[in-house]
């Protein structure tokens, strides 16, 4: 079994990785569909992060991409 890395889709979620969203990102560059309101988008994601902290999950907070609007996915399965 890997040490990193998602290694299974059903398993319990022990340690997750999750990136904060960028102030000053161009999300409609990024084809966003409509405008980002970055006070609600913060405040979402900060509570995300309280959801899984009150899971157990261990949450790794990465450091926020500004010319990556996506990347607040840090995962994606497609």
């Amino acid at each position: 079994m890997s040490d990193f890395g998602v290694t299974s889709m059903t398993a319990e979620l022990r340690r997750v990785a999750v990136r904060p969203p960028s102030t000053r990102g161009d999300y409609a560059a990024a084809h966003w569909a409509q405008p980002v309101d970055l006070d609600l988008l913060a405040e979402q994601h900060a509570a995300f992060v309280r959801l899984l902290q009150r899971l157990g999950c261990e949450v790794d907070v990465l450091d926020p991409v500004d010319d990556m609007p996506d990347g607040i996915f840090t995962y994606d399965p497609c």
